[in-house]
């Protein structure tokens, strides 16, 4: 005859043997008979329910307990715990920890807290998490090694890595030696915190206290590297643990391989990626996206495109960063046709575009001249639920500038202040040039004096463009107005300043001022182009200053031939 003592002991067995399913199964069999089971036939149950990861059934074996009028105990509550935690159910875990605070007969202990802790941790509940590290001390409960660590972790998840030094230092206080999981993961904090020098600090600390780094500390420290694009120490990381014998993952591989990537660093990264290969760590999605925004920042977009290419035939599927960093390169390189055959191939594969995708697709038409199917692609995000941030609409006004629709440009931004997105520099700067190209140069003027009211200084790109679209009209004395203005507020002039102001002067017949300017000009250190000689010797010549034209003509002619022999000399 099965009795409850043997039953403990089948129970206690297949445990040893991590039969856990065999546990649950003979009490099971036990608890469907009239046997009266014991407190610990209930905790061998729920500890094996909680290996299981199966927490609903844990925390009902609680509850079924105290039907059965048998008192859990805290071990049987910290099994219960322990198994939300591992299922992240962080709201049960709260939940019981309450009830043994009702109970009133059970004392707390720190594997309770602990338990807790980590369940918060685990689901990113970062504010409970530290609520209940710092009430333990009222129930006078203190911290150990694993109810600091989890604490920390639950720090790490919040990017709080100022809480997780402060806890840190306060285990040290209490002479609680930390391990490696606690500065593996003070670091990580600090990591996600984009706290670079402190994260290296830790990593320094950790090894001066004899406490061996592991894969994850590397991990967690070239990942800080990484978000503080500091590339270099990233790879002084990679190579060191080489040194040591620790093999990278693809976690290593790819936070160094994005290390390089975010500074165009695009040889480090390929070289990382061919690498990773060879040792037989196989590249994931993670890896190609950092090794095609390596490419992207280079302006490389043939190799993006061959790397997006590879990564289909190696059956991985592109994600919406994948397809962004792609279109991004294609953008650079000038190839709008390459990035609108991205933008569509990605919705056909049921890949969501977000306000990235939509912002270097629209910017890839309008360094193609496409402004109208930059406007198509910006009506289709807001039909599509996608909001437009201010590149957006910055996009689709350059695309209508270079496109020469001055009207179109105008309407865009006037929309953009409709639709609560605030203009910047950049957005009145491609509107003015709108105009300019368009030879509007009243309502060119009229923006360069809105962008002031609102507070926006207009600066260099922002004047040129005004002072061009003045000289187009022959408007020199409101060209030569803006080029005094400018000088005035603090805007040094360029040689596109120069050369519209110039211009301006040349076609309102105004030979004196343009030698005057261009006599300011090269003592203001700006060197004359090709422009700058044109416009101010046609202005001499229709002033019937012949003499000075011919001397002009001759001093172009003599920095050609310096300039020449400059480049013979350098090859």
């Amino acid at each position: 005859m099965v009795t409850v003592a043997v039953g403990n002991k089948a129970m206690q067995a297949y445990g040893s043997a991590g039969q856990w399913s065999e546990v649950t199964q003979v009490f099971e069999d036990m608890r469907d008979t009239t046997m009266k089971l014991s407190t610990f036939s209930y905790n061998l149950a729920i500890g094996a329910y909680s290996r299981r990861r199966q927490w609903r059934a844990a925390v009902d074996l609680v509850a079924d307990m105290k039907r059965r009028f048998l008192e859990p105990t805290i071990f049987s509550y910290n099994l219960a715990i322990t198994a939300c935690a591992k299922s992240m159910e962080w709201k049960v875990a709260l939940d019981l920890l309450e009830e043994i605070k009702n109970e009133g007969t059970l004392k707390l202990d720190v594997l309770a807290y602990s338990s807790t802790i980590n369940a918060c941790a685990k689901a990113g509940k970062w504010q409970q998490a530290l609520r209940l590290y710092e009430e333990m001390s009222r129930y006078d409960v203190y911290p150990d090694l694993i109810c600091y660590n989890s604490s920390i972790s639950a720090c790490a998840k919040g990017a709080q890595w100022q809480k997780a030094l402060s806890i840190l230092r306060h285990m040290q206080h209490e002479r609680v030696v930390p391990d490696v999981v606690t500065y593996s993961t003070a670091i990580s904090a600090c990591a996600r915190g984009g706290q670079y020098a402190h994260a290296l600090d830790l990593f320094r600390e950790m090894k001066s206290c004899g406490v061996v780094p592991n894969i994850v500390s590397y991990n967690a420290c070239i990942s800080a590297c990484e978000k503080g694009a500091q590339w270099e120490a990233a790879l002084e990381l990679f190579e060191e643990m080489k040194t040591v014998g620790i093999p990278a993952d693809v976690i290593t591989f790819n936070a160094t391989i994005s290390a390089c990537a975010k500074v165009g660093k695009v040889q480090q990264a390929l070289d990382l990626f061919r690498e990773m290969k060879c040792k037989g760590v196989w590249p994931d999605v993670i890896s190609y996206n950092a090794s095609i925004t390596a490419c992207d920042k280079a302006g490389q977009w043939q190799e993006a495109l061959d790397l997006f290419s590879q990564m289909r035939v190696e059956g991985l599927k592109p994600d919406v960063i994948s397809y962004n960093a792609s279109i991004s390169a294609c953008t650079k390189g000038a190839q709008w046709e390459q990035a609108l055959d991205l933008f569509r191939e990605m919705k056909h594969m049921g890949v969501r575009a977000d306000v990235v995708t939509y912002n270097s697709t629209i910017s890839a038409c309008a360094k193609g001249g496409q402004w109208q199917q930059a406007l198509d692609l910006f009506y289709d995000m807001k039909l599509l639920g996608v909001p437009a941030d201010v590149i957006s609409y910055n996009a689709l006004i350059s695309a209508c500038e270079k496109g020469g629709q001055w009207q179109q440009a105008l309407t865009v931004l006037a929309e953009m202040k409709k639709g609560y997105v605030k203009p910047n520099i950049i957005s009145y700067n491609a509107a003015i040039s709108a105009c300019e190209k368009g030879v509007q140069w009243k309502k060119a003027l009229e923006l360069l004096r809105v962008m002031k009211d609102y507070g926006i200084q207009p600066d260099v790109i922002s004047y040129s463009a005004v002072i061009s679209a003045c000289a187009k009209r022959a408007r020199w004395k409101q060209a030569l107005d803006l080029f005094g203005e400018m000088r005035k507020v603090g805007v040094k002039p360029n040689v596109i300043s120069y050369n519209a102001s110039l211009c301006a002067c040349e076609k309102g017949n105004q030979w004196g001022k343009a030698v005057e300017l261009f006599k300011l000009m090269k003592s203001e250190g700006v060197k004359p182009d090709v422009i700058s000689y044109n416009a101010v010797i046609s202005a001499c010549q229709k002033g019937s200053q012949f003499d000075l034209a011919t001397s002009l003509i001759a001093e172009m002619s003599n920095t050609a031939d310096k300039t020449q022999n400059n480049v013979v000399t350098s090859v």
